[in-house]
């Protein structure tokens, strides 16, 4: 019976202690950049740089982000961090990651990007991307973002 009392005590304490701890906001995507890193044969690499802001006064760890890249309504690659980011109190960072794709999923989007007629004749086509991610703060609470913009193909002439 006492021993009951005691885990009751116990138990009460330990939710007590659940309540009252503050939810973090999660990190803010302050900017973010898509660029073609590198063509071999008959691959693609693209660099996705993503700025991130921490606005809690306590510092927090991204120990995951997966992150999905669309160019032109296409999901042509994903990337996940290569190890957790640390983000100091009031702290900023750039988390870097690479996706890989096959070339027929870039010559795909540059002709839909083309028939858009969003390039103009000898200029090099922008590309509509669109990046979905989602992430876990050491803890476990869920992160998840969304951006979409523009990259232009360097011109190889």
């Amino acid at each position: 019976m006492r021993i009951a009392k005691i885990t009751l005590v116990l138990l009460a304490a330990l939710a007590a202690a659940c309540a009252t701890m503050p939810r973090l906001d999660p990190p803010t995507v302050e900017r973010v950049e898509v660029r073609l890193d590198r063509i071999e044969g008959p691959a693609a690499w693209f660099g996705i740089s993503l700025d991130l802001a921490n606005p809690n006064s306590v510092g927090v760890t991204l120990d995951s982000l997966d992150v999905g890249l669309a160019i032109e309504d296409e999901v042509v690659a994903t990337a996940s961090l290569s190890a957790p980011i640390e983000l100091r109190a009031n702290g900023r960072t750039t988390a870097e990651l690479t996706a890989q794709t096959r070339m027929d999923a870039i010559l795909r989007a540059v002709a839909a990007s083309m028939s858009r007629g969003i390039a103009n004749p000898g200029e090099a086509p922008a590309l509509r991307y669109a990046i979905q991610a989602g992430g876990t703060l050491r803890g476990g609470q869920q992160i998840a973002f969304s951006r979409r913009g523009e990259l232009r193909l360097p011109d190889r002439r």
